[in-house]
């Protein structure tokens, strides 16, 4: 069950390894498309919330994170 304490073997065999450069660009390149969703997502917000009149309105803000593009 598992690899022992002691075992140098990554857990999964089909898993590459990655070099500390591979894993800094692989960083970098998801935290600028996860900057990109995010900034769609607070444009969004901004603009469904600029069209509140009432009340009842701000539900509408609350489905956001569950539509699709």
């Amino acid at each position: 069950m598992g690899t022992s304490p002691s075992s140098n073997a990554y857990p999964y065999r089909n898993e590459p390894t990655w070099s500390r450069s591979e894993k800094a660009i692989a960083r970098t390149a998801f935290d600028a498309a996860l900057g990109r969703e995010l900034h769609e997502v607070i444009q969004e917000t901004k603009r469904l919330a600029s069209q509140i009149s009432q009340s009842s309105d701000l539900w509408d803000l609350e489905t956001l994170p569950h539509r699709t593009s």
